[in-house]
């Protein structure tokens, strides 16, 4: 998708309270065509997703928190990926709290990149310099929200995106060949699989396309996971922000993308293996031990992705978590 086209969706969101959206539509609509020579260009069925999404999602939507941008340390999202808030209720309050900075001394303890902190071993946290926060909360603040951390060698965490996902629908259901299914995504800390990355996979038991497939790093029950980040295909782009897929985490293409290529770019080196539990992999961030207790270590990408069905009190609202593991309350955890 390109750059053009989510700048005019941005914009198109922006003057529907202006000129309403007849009048915003007509004058988008060009932005919205497809590129032939482009093979992630959209075609005209999803450009007209994007358009309708963005006319029912404008009234919703809140601009970028302010104090995000005053922070400082706020990265420029890649093409088609400005920072977007979490989808709000109609049934709800139209306003959300915004996260306040957390007075001198005290922790947010409802931020996500605190609760990874907690959730996550204090001699495994330092293996990885990329951080993955994904509520699979069916609603709230929060809720089917990706919060892309990067994580200093002190110890604080920056938050650099935050992308609309859609988790596993959390239904008992069959897929096309009449297999049952629960279509569950798991809570707890994921590695990814460096042997796993690919650029377009095929469901076998969704016969669906997924596009920038990064796979857990999982074992389950003996064989590996089908579980995976991967861009929402084509008719799904719509659904990002709610609860839609079979048990994967979808993202815009553009962010799966730029995900993909950002890991593989930036972020391979030495992690723990994770413990067993049984014939299954430990999914609270346990590490493997040697014979002399130091930590088993395997090359793959320095990338921690934690799933929490947590809807959240408020969207995080500045760039730089105020917890380092040090202060993070000793009886404290969201395990």
């Amino acid at each position: 998708m390109r750059f053009g086209v989510v700048i005019g969706a941005a914009v198109f969101a922006a003057a529907v309270p202006f000129c309403g959206p007849a009048l915003a539509e007509d004058v988008m609509r060009p932005s919205l065509a497809a590129e032939s020579e482009n093979p992630l260009a959209l075609t005209p069925g999803e450009a007209a997703e994007i358009l309708n999404g963005a006319v029912r999602s404008a009234a919703n939507r809140r601009s970028v928190p302010a104090a995000l941008l005053a922070a400082g340390t706020y990265v420029a999202p890649p093409p088609g990926a400005a920072y977007q808030t979490a989808p709000v209720d109609p049934a709800a309050p139209a306003a959300v709290p915004e996260a306040a900075p957390a007075p001198a001394g005290k922790v947010d303890l409802s931020d996500p990149a605190t609760r990874m902190l907690a959730s996550l071993p204090d001699e495994v946290e330092p293996y990885f310099d990329l951080y993955l926060y994904v509520s699979k909360a069916e609603a709230g603040p929060i809720a089917q929200h990706m919060f892309v951390y990067s994580r200093a060698t002190d110890g604080t965490m920056s938050l650099l995106y935050d992308w609309p996902v859609s988790t596993g629908r959390e239904k008992k259901e069959k897929t096309p060949s009449g297999r049952k299914t629960f279509t569950h995504t798991p809570e707890g800390s994921f590695k990814l699989d460096s042997k796993r990355f690919h650029k377009l996979w095929k469901s076998r038991a969704w016969n669906a396309d997924m596009p920038w497939t990064m796979f857990f790093d999982l074992v389950e029950n003996g064989g590996m996971s089908g579980l995976a980040i991967h861009a929402a295909g084509k008719g799904k782009i719509s659904q990002l922000g709610r609860r839609a897929s079979g048990g994967c985490i979808r993202l815009a293409p553009e962010n799966a993308q730029f995900l993909f290529k950002k890991i593989q770019d930036e972020h391979a080196g030495f992690v723990p293996v994770f413990a067993m539990d049984g014939n299954s992999t430990n999914v609270m961030g346990e590490p493997a031990r040697n014979a002399d207790g130091s930590l088993q270590l395997t090359h793959g990408y320095r990338v921690l992705l934690h799933i929490e069905d947590y809807a959240g009190e408020h969207v995080p609202a500045l760039s730089v978590a105020s917890a380092a593991p040090a202060v993070i309350p000793a009886n404290y955890s969201t395990r």
